[in-house]
């Protein structure tokens, strides 16, 4: 969804209003320069939205009642060093609710290719294919589709 925030409305109407698109997939197409890249890790924590992650257990908890399956992910960053210290409250909501948390923030096939990334953040198409044909083999077949 966060790829989604401020399209909600253009996304909305792409799913009532056929205009031939990628219903609001916008890919990237660049590659990140390994040359440039400063590869050193942040470990800095963020400080915690308790309104926000209050949110994430609401939805926990309204999706296990209604017997919605929900798994949470963890998507690759390029560098494979990347520290996952600022998803550790939504890992806990996880383990306390027992909801499947994926971490492939260094997932190696992805995490470990400049071909992958338009920035250090963000996948472009090619590895956003790649990630996504990751999910469905690794974590729909295995936890959703059952």
């Amino acid at each position: 969804m966060y790829q989604n925030t401020g399209k909600l409305l253009p996304n909305s109407v792409d799913n009532v209003i056929f205009r031939d698109n990628m219903k609001g997939y916008a890919p990237l197409h660049g590659s990140i320069i390994v040359d440039k890249l400063n590869k050193e890790v942040e470990t800095k924590q963020t400080k915690i939205d308790s309104v926000k992650l209050s949110y994430v257990e609401k939805l926990i908890i309204d999706a296990k009642s209604d017997n919605i399956p929900i798994v949470f992910m963890i998507s690759p960053k390029y560098g494979l060093n990347s520290d996952s210290l600022n998803y550790e409250p939504e890992i806990a909501l996880c383990k306390k609710h027992g909801v499947p948390f994926f971490n492939f923030l260094n997932y190696r096939t992805i995490a470990d290719n400049p071909d992958c990334f338009q920035d250090i953040g963000h996948m472009n198409d090619k590895g956003a294919v790649a990630y996504t044909q990751m999910i469905v083999k690794e974590v729909l077949n295995n936890y959703i589709i059952r």
